[in-house]
């Protein structure tokens, strides 16, 4: 299946795009600002068709963890 992977941190993606391609997994990478994550994944998945969707938000988990 085709992945399409949309994350606001750049390097993170990277990192995961080397994995996908280690592995042999057919990946397409988006770095996209997380407030306009809403707005641009429609565009994007009538674009790519992916059998899978990765959203990752590591801003959450930093807020959060914050918060503690």
């Amino acid at each position: 299946g085709k992945i399409l992977h949309i994350d606001s941190d750049r390097s993170y993606l990277e990192r995961c795009l080397n994995y996908y391609k280690q592995n042999n997994l057919k990946a397409t990478g988006k770095c996209i600002k997380e407030a306009d994550m809403a707005k641009e994944i429609v565009k994007y998945l009538k674009e790519y068709k992916p059998d899978i969707l990765v959203l990752t938000g590591h801003d959450a988990y930093y807020k959060k963890r914050d918060k503690e």
